[in-house]
């Protein structure tokens, strides 16, 4: 190949990189506007969006609670009705 082919496809290939660049930026423009919606969202509901996790872990915990509370009263309620139940 010679020297002028060589420029010329090196040309090219900095013009596609150049492209290719130009879409990456549009996409982490995006990707950062979708972040600040979410944040805005999250925001809205009354958290902070960098204690997101600290949160999300707490309401697993108030739901593991409610489950085994609930889980807890259905036995009270089976044990109670045991003495009324029919051989089934």
């Amino acid at each position: 190949m010679d020297l002028e082919n060589r420029l010329t496809e090196a040309v090219k290939k900095r013009e596609r990189i150049g492209q290719a660049v130009q879409r990456a930026k549009g996409r982490l423009d995006s990707a950062r506007e979708n972040v600040e919606k979410i944040e805005a969202k999250v925001r809205k509901r009354g958290i902070e969006p960098d204690q997101l996790g600290a949160t999300l872990k707490a309401l697993e915990v108030r739901l593991d609670t409610a489950v085994t509370e609930f889980e807890h009263q259905l036995n009270e309620a089976d044990t109670a009705l045991a003495p009324y139940a029919g051989d089934e």
